[in-house]
């Protein structure tokens, strides 16, 4: 080698072979001695000085990776076993040097970089452990910020922080490879410690100086570390989930606590406000907020029970690192409030937030801006259609109890709260509250409702929340809550923090006349006001009980002249008793007694009276469902009900069709059709389960029908179903004798009680229909054929009119029509269950599940409904995009019936038969399952909302698993439908 050699000839001589261990070490302590980095006891090996001195940027990392590349592989066992190793660990790691002597986080940062760079080895990871340990990042950014930070520097940092953060990877990827690394280099570990270093820098940071320099830096850390998952946003407890605040916050809340906690704190709070990313900042936001120490310790549940002295601390900690509520801050508000909208925090941490946002529990003040603009938010959300229609009972009950809690802590009679209960949209969605489907979502728009018209001194009283079901009980723990009382409230304009009366106290007595405004003041003295005076005294005699009323209605001394109505003993009496009631007279009326005793004995003389049943059956369909309760009589319902049931039962041939028939007219409401389609489904299950009699050939003494179901005559074993037969007229479902086969009659004539009683004899010339051909002739198709023609009628008005604008187009959805979704949902669940009553019919699989499968997909891919485009506006003046949608609950109902229909075909044949001749209609309802469940991942929410929306996945997941399950008859002419979806 020449004497006094330069850089360059230094690394031509490294990358040449080199015969002895003495040249070596010489080559490398020349330049480590140029740089003031050669210790002490390897000064003897610098032989021959470089000429001139090593210039750091530009030649250290050029020295680097020349020894990792060459000397590296050829003389590391040699230098181990000599000693001579911390030489070459100069290069990377300088030790035992005074950060002052040389700029040393520049070569560790070259370090970085060039080990970064090449394939690791064991020297490799040996040299970042080594560099990991001797200097962490906050020395390096300590050292680094000293020195003038100029674009450059920056450029440092910034490849140091990435290739710091990317050693946990790359090590895994070598590990791959069978090379050993430390358990230091683990994905959590790696991001916890340096989730720990860098608080350190903060702290070491906090107490110098805030200048751009120094947080620059620290905001470019804290933002790569949140890009690397280091703010996850749940609380997980596995090992193997690394979380910054979980491994500082006792670091952070112990500095909070000492002496610089105002510079400590003042430093967190700018750190915050300069992360560039609101992307970023929500995750650093949610995760604060999941590893609240009070949060970890109370849990995830809906306690209302509350520790005041952590949930002290806990806001301490907010304002600690987040600061004050600032709305001069826009990215760290509209990032915190973001946060409150979309997640559903426990309670606990709800009033760690809304703490933080109103008010400070150290001074007792009362930031009254924010808790105003936070409070716009939640009501703007709070009353949107979009949440009141698709937002899931949960979020309905956490928004509730958020909006209710920031207006108890807003001043009694406030201007915010007054000009709240006259907002328009306010009160438009306490309208969509109390009118929605789910009654669990209605309770919290009426809740809402009585408590803010109490805090503005007005009376609104629903009367509904006593009783022991889930939503009351929720209302009464909230009502409870509310009702606490307040720790803030400003008193002749001081800010002060004293206990005073709870600021909404609803009385459980409060009446509210039936007439009168909801919404009224009890302190007018106007005289136009139809709310009556309180007093304490009555004004007039009390009113009789009820059981004073009772005893005055049975008296006999007082029912003088009052006639009692002989009970019908044929059919046609009982047509006569209830063809020609009228709501004209009073309760104490003949009409009034007519509808009772005819709802009273009707079901039991339908049952026993055979001879014209069949002909007064239509006739005592149409006056059953036409009936109206104008008389308020007990049980209503309940009782039609069951009448409509008996006369499916026992005349399924006039009484099933003719239930049909009325159901596509115009003239009932929905209660009178849901009536007629649950007697069609619970008479065909009744006609199902008639218990089946001994063989009649035995004997001819009475016998009793065993305790057997229709169901236990067909079993999946079975080759060859045997066909059992039901009587039309099943006199009180006993006495039913069979012949082999087992037969039912519709016409009776001319036997006796006593004879029917009997066994009939197989000449008996009676019509006889087999049970399992009543499904499709009287049951399904009817319903089906109907609903067509239906359809085809309101598309064909519909069409006719749509030249026309605003409410001048045929609307054929309206309360009492079909096509509305909620009678259209039950239409079709009806439908589900007679397919699932007659599955055992001759001619299921050819005609039912067919045209079962054709009706369900029609209603689920085209638009059958026309909705008034003036009635679906949101709260801007919109029109929802979601117009032309079929409803959540339509949706539900049809994929029921499919699923229904399929699962029975499956369990027939295996789907042999639908494959082979229906294959059309699968692969139709192959592709609009397969869109509907991948516009639902992608975020879709159906019309409806409520809990539909939860079971729309299940059932089209169900559908597609039963389509799957028929690939083996599709003989390869499409892929699976799930491995299509998934």
């Amino acid at each position: 080698m020449v004497p006094n050699p330069r850089i360059s000839d230094i690394v031509q001589c490294l990358q040449t072979p080199i015969h002895d261990l003495s040249s070596l070490l010489s080559l490398l302590a020349a330049p480590l001695n140029s740089m003031g980095l050669l210790p002490k006891s390897y000064t003897h090996h610098d032989t021959n000085p470089l000429s001139g001195k090593c210039d750091i940027p530009n030649h250290v990392h050029i020295l680097q990776r020349v020894l990792l590349q060459h000397i590296v592989p050829t003389w590391q066992t040699t230098m181990k076993e000599r000693g001579s190793m911390l030489l070459l660990d100069q290069y990377f790691c300088p030790i035992n040097l005074s950060c002052e002597v040389i700029p040393v986080w520049e070569i560790v940062m070259l370090a970085y970089s060039t080990i970064c760079s090449l394939h690791f080895n064991d020297t490799s990871i040996r040299l970042l452990q080594q560099l990991s340990i001797e200097y962490p990042i906050s020395r390096l950014c300590e050292s680094m910020v000293f020195c003038e930070y100029t674009s450059k520097q920056e450029t440092i940092w910034e490849d140091y922080v990435n290739n710091i953060l990317s050693l946990s990877s790359r090590i895994g990827n070598a590990r791959m490879h069978g090379l050993l690394a430390p358990d230091l280099f683990d994905h959590a570990n790696h991001l916890n410690n340096l989730s720990i270093q860098c608080e350190e820098l903060i702290s070491r940071s906090s107490r110098r100086s805030t200048k751009a320099a120094t947080i620059h830096p620290i905001v470019y850390l804290v933002t790569k570390l949140a890009n690397h998952g280091a703010f996850p946003p749940t609380l997980s407890v596995a090992r193997s989930q690394p979380s910054f605040f979980a491994v500082t916050l006792s670091a952070v809340m112990k500095q909070l606590k000492g002496s610089g906690h105002d510079s400590y704190a003042n430093f967190w709070s700018t750190l915050i406000n300069n992360i560039p990313s609101s992307l970023t900042l929500r995750k650093i936001l949610q995760s604060l907020f999941v590893s609240l120490p009070g949060a970890q310790a109370v849990g995830l549940g809906q306690s209302f029970f509350l520790d005041h002295g952590r949930l002290k601390e806990d806001v301490q900690l907010l304002r600690g690192i987040l600061g004050a509520p600032d709305l001069s801050k826009a990215q760290l508000w509209e990032c915190a409030m973001a946060l409150v909208m979309d997640n559903e925090w426990s309670y606990y941490t709800t009033q760690v937030l809304l703490t933080w946002i109103s008010g400070d529990l150290t001074w007792g003040l009362l930031n009254l801006d924010s808790l105003r603009v936070f409070m716009n938010s939640l009501v703007s959300v709070w009353t949107s259609t979009l949440h009141i229609r698709h937002s899931s009972l949960s979020k309905h009950r956490y928004l509730t109890t958020f909006l209710l809690l920031v207006i108890s802590r807003m001043p009694r009679n406030s201007p915010e709260v007054q000009r709240l209960i006259t907002l328009p949209s306010f009160i438009k969605a306490v309208g969509s509250y109390v009118s929605h489907l789910d009654p669990l979502i209605r309770i919290c728009g009426m809740l809402t409702a009585e408590i803010v018209a109490s805090m503005c001194g007005r009376v609104l009283n629903f009367n509904s929340w006593e009783g022991n079901d889930e939503g009351r009980i929720w209302a009464r723990h909230i009502r409870q809550v509310i009702e606490t009382p307040n720790e803030y409230v400003i008193k002749d304009g001081v800010h002060v923090s004293i206990d005073i009366e709870p600021t909404v106290r609803l009385s459980n007595n409060s009446e509210v006349l039936p007439n009168a405004d909801p919404l009224t003041h009890n302190d007018s003295d106007s005289d136009d006001s139809v709310v009556g005076y309180d007093s304490s005294l009555p004004s007039r005699s009390s009113s009789p009980e009820l059981d004073e009323l009772s005893a005055i209605e049975t008296d006999p001394s007082l029912n003088t002249g009052v006639q009692i109505l002989p009970h019908p003993v044929y059919l046609y009496q009982l047509c006569n008793l209830i063809r020609n009631s009228s709501p004209s007279d009073g309760r104490g009326s003949d009409e009034f007694n007519k509808i009772d005793v005819a709802l009273t004995i009707a079901e039991r003389l339908i049952r026993t009276r055979d001879f014209v049943k069949e002909e007064n059956a239509p006739e005592l369909v149409r006056s059953f469902l036409g009936l109206q309760n104008h008389y308020d009589l007990s049980e209503f319902d309940a009782r039609r009900q069951r009448v409509l049931n008996t006369l499916v039962a026992c005349c399924p041939h006039q009484a099933a069709p003719c239930l049909i028939e009325e159901l596509f007219k115009d003239q009932y409401s929905i209660s009178q059709r849901f009536s007629a389609l649950n007697a069609v489904s619970f008479g065909a299950q009744e006609l199902n389960t008639i218990p089946s009699p001994p063989s009649p050939t035995i004997s001819n003494q009475p016998r009793f029908p065993h305790n057997r179901s229709f169901a236990s005559f067909l079993t999946s074993h079975d080759t060859k179903v045997e066909t059992l037969e039901i009587m039309d007229d099943v006199p009180e479902h006993t006495n039913l004798e069979l012949d082999a086969p087992r037969t039912v009659c519709s016409q009776w004539q001319g036997l006796t009680k006593s004879s029917r009683r009997l066994s009939l004899p197989s000449n008996s010339g009676l019509h006889v229909m087999p049970f399992t051909l009543l499904g499709s002739t009287y049951f399904i198709l009817p319903l089906i054929n109907r609903f067509w023609l239906y359809l085809r009628d309101g598309q064909t008005r519909q069409g006719g009119t749509m030249h026309l604008g605003g409410r001048s187009k045929y609307c054929g959805a309206g309360t009492g029509l079909l096509l509305s979704p909620l009678v259209l949902a039950q239409f079709l669940r009806t439908l589900a269950a007679l397919a699932h009553t007659f599955r055992n019919a001759t001619d299921w699989l050819a005609i039912i599940a067919p045209e079962a499968l054709e009706l369900a997909v029609t209603i689920g891919m085209q638009q059958t409904t026309y909705m008034d485009p003036e009635a679906d506006v949101d709260n801007i003046g919109l029109k929802t995009p979601e117009r032309e949608d079929v409803d959540a609950l339509v949706l539900t109902a049809v994929l029921e019936l499919i699923l229904v229909i399929l699962e029975n075909c499956v369990e027939k044949d295996g789907g042999k038969y639908l494959c082979l001749y229906h294959m059309t209609i699968l692969f139709n309802i192959n592709d609009w399952a397969s869109g509907i469940f991948s516009r639902l991942n992608q975020g879709y929410r159906p019309q409806g909302g409520g809990s539909h929306e939860t079971k729309l996945l299940k059932y089209i997941i169900a559908v597609l698993h039963q389509i799957d399950s028929m690939q083996r008859w599709l003989k390869g002419t499409t892929d699976s439908p799930l491995v299509a979806v998934f």
